[in-house]
Parts: structure tokens; sequence; C-alpha cells
């Protein structure tokens, strides 16, 4: 059970991180904001995988695909919190028109 809350909080944060990082890239440059974000999640992904592999051992397949499930709502959960309480800037180099 522990290991269930610690993947949908280490999931919630990486999910709000990646999209703070590539709002705050996106204030530069959309395209930096879409590579960062790119960047972010392959890292995370790639680092999960690594971690899940070394250090933690399940018994049964249920309990691989239930970490699984509450990981991806925990990143959903983040990706959702930050992207309803925070909105890109636009980037100095782009004029709004209106």
């Amino acid at each position: 059970m522990a290991v269930l809350v610690i993947g949908f909080t280490v999931n919630l944060m990486i999910g709000a991180l990646i999209v703070l990082t590539a709002f705050t890239f996106m204030s530069r440059s959309v395209s930096a904001g879409a590579i960062m974000g790119s960047i972010l999640f392959s890292t995370a992904t790639m680092a999960e995988l690594w971690i899940g592999r070394e250090y933690i051992e399940f018994d049964t397949l249920a309990q691989i695909e239930m970490l699984t499930v509450v990981s991806i709502l925990g990143a959903a959960m983040g990706v959702t919190f930050v992207l309803s309480m925070f909105e890109p800037q636009t980037p100095a180099n782009m004029e709004v028109s209106t």
C-alpha cells in the first residue's frame, strides 16, 4: 500500500513539474517549451522504469498493474492541477493581435 501512495505522490509532483517547466520555457519560445517538456517526460519515464526494476519487488501482475494505474492517475492529476491554476505567458518575441 505504501508503494501505491508513494507512486501516486511522486507522479503527481512529476506531472506538475513537467508542466511548470514547459510553461517557463514557453515564455521564451513555444518550441523550447515543447522540447523541454518532451525531454523531462522521457527522463522521468526512464528513471521510474529503472527505479521500478532495481528497487521494487512485485509478487503478482495485479500489483504491477495497480501501481501503473495509480501512477498514471497521479501524473494526470498533477498536470490537470497545474493547467487549471496557471497559464503560460506569451513569449516575448511573439505579438498578440486582438
